[in-house]
């Protein structure tokens, strides 16, 4: 199935409201399996800025790999922070065959002029598949790991990720998190499309999917 036919069919939009990207529209929502609920409400210079309930903005450039590089907490604004490679380059990892590896340095850094570097190593995990509403996403599969070091030079694994992304939507569509004291996932699980948006249809399938 064609991109822009998948888009059709999960979000049920008309040809003319369909971008020539074959892109979410601005003002699509999406509902994930952890309760979260995020609109899309920009593109800026290419990359997808979604807002969650809380007011807070997450700019997603185009490679999965990558958490956020910028977030916006209006309510917190210490919380706020941007983020940018300093080594390496994780872009050459995406669509490679399983096993492809590839290590690279984020440096974040927050409002105060605080900032956090961190090393991560990705693995690619290849293709597999992954059903959203009525019908079946091609996903490429990923498995980061954050390291450390100590002054002994011996490594300390502090996070593992796992990200499952559809090329198709442009969108990371599953994510788990473990840490040493944790484990979070979540998945999408149905994508409204902007003409289809009210504050009464967000609620009752943000009632029927808690269920």
């Amino acid at each position: 199935m064609s991109v822009a036919k998948l888009l059709l069919s999960i979000l049920g939009l008309s040809l003319i409201t369909l971008s020539a990207e074959a892109r979410l529209e601005v003002g699509t929502v999406a509902f994930y399996s952890d309760g979260a609920v995020e609109k899309l409400v920009a593109y800026q210079e290419g990359r997808a800025v979604w807002e969650d309930t809380r007011k807070r903005r997450y700019i997603y450039g185009t490679n999965p790999l990558l958490p956020a590089i910028i977030r916006e907490d209006r309510l917190r604004p210490a919380k706020s922070y941007s983020a940018r490679i300093d080594a390496s380059n994780p872009e050459r990892l995406l669509g490679t065959a399983a096993g492809t590896s590839q290590r690279f340095v984020l440096i974040r850094t927050y409002r105060n002029g605080r900032s956090i570097r961190r090393q991560w190593r990705c693995e690619s995990l290849g293709r597999s598949t992954m059903p959203l509403q009525s019908e079946v996403l091609d996903v490429d599969r990923y498995a980061c790991t954050r390291l450390s070091y100590t002054k002994r030079k011996r490594v300390v694994v502090r996070e593992q990720r796992t990200i499952s992304y559809s090329p198709a939507l442009q969108l990371s569509v599953s994510f788990e998190r473990k840490t040493k004291n944790s484990t979070s996932s979540r998945a999408l699980k149905q994508l409204l499309a902007p003409e289809q948006v009210s504050a009464t249809r967000i609620r009752h399938i943000h009632r029927q999917l808690a269920k």
